[in-house]
């Protein structure tokens, strides 16, 4: 009966419904208190209505009952790293459910996010390859793999990385942007402006992606000279964030490349009644100014 209650938990869960897969957890626990699956399907919609304090505490209690359980030490530790930074005990758990089964790829992932968390980007490769060696179609591990090769520099492999995101998903606004600005540190910027359009195109995507899109087409047309059609963009990336530091420090430059000094000054001096301490804006202002 129990297990009839959590296949319609599961497909609740996997419809999104959360609130009502929860319910069904909540009966099935009233009887059978140290159901580990029932448990573990309750903590994962705790996490997908970001109540992850709540969602840590019934993590917490299927590992009580059943404490060599790899997935549910993964999903803790992705909590731990992520929402809370307490990177010790992530790390412990990441470990000990890589001890239970090494070929679990997310725990690879999820090491390798934990070493870019502690500066050790090199290893944090490492460790996505050999995610990526178990499972070479996850689409987030190649997304990552790439991104910390663009922090390492290794912009070419970053670009190979990206592209394998695209194979599995095609229209990945994300893979496309970073694969745009990987284009710009190669100095690439036909390339760069092409993807750059080709993500602006795609519906969706975060407030924090559409702004740092608007921003990277914005520094390509300032690259090109062509300063009214980069303020278009950087006034789009300002719809979305009016107080966005990158897109206002932009603006500002930008309209002091076209000589609008007057607004220059008057744009900096706005914000820097919101960022008082901006040390840009000031050594901007004094350039202008001198």
């Amino acid at each position: 009966m129990f297990e009839d209650k959590l296949t319609k938990a599961i497909k609740l869960a996997e419809n999104e419904k959360h609130e009502k897969a929860i319910k069904l957890c909540n009966k099935i626990l009233k009887n059978e208190s140290d159901n580990v699956n029932a448990l573990k399907l309750k903590a994962n919609c705790l996490k997908d209505l970001n109540q992850k304090k709540e969602a840590l505490k019934y993590y917490d209690l299927a590992l009580e009952t059943d404490p060599e359980r790899a997935d549910i030490l993964l999903y803790k530790a992705e909590i731990l790293l992520i929402e809370y930074g307490r990177y010790d005990e992530a790390c412990e758990c990441i470990d000990l459910a890589l001890d239970l089964d090494s070929d679990i790829a997310q725990g690879w992932f999820l090491k390798g996010l934990y070493y870019g968390f502690m500066g050790d980007v090199e290893k944090g490769i490492d460790c996505y390859d050999v995610g990526l060696h178990i499972d070479s179609g996850d689409a987030n591990g190649w997304l990552y793999k790439g991104g910390f090769l663009k922090i390492a520099k290794k912009y070419d492999e970053a670009v190979k990385c990206f592209d394998a995101v695209l194979s599995v998903k095609p229209n990945d606004k994300e893979a496309i942007y970073l694969k745009a600005d990987a284009y710009l540190y190669l100095d690439e910027l036909d390339k760069s402006i092409k993807y750059c359009n080709e993500a602006l195109g795609l519906e969706g995507g975060s407030v924090e992606l559409n702004v740092n899109l608007y921003l990277l087409k914005g520094c390509l047309l300032i690259l090109s000279e062509n300063f009214d059609e980069a303020i278009v963009n950087i006034d789009n990336a300002l719809k979305l964030n009016q107080k966005d530091y990158n897109a206002l420090l932009m603006k500002a430059q930008c309209l002091a490349y076209r000589q609008d000094f007057e607004d220059s000054l008057e744009l900096i001096d706005n914000t820097l009644k919101i960022y008082p301490d901006a040390w840009e804006f000031l050594e901007l202002k004094q350039e202008i100014l001198s």
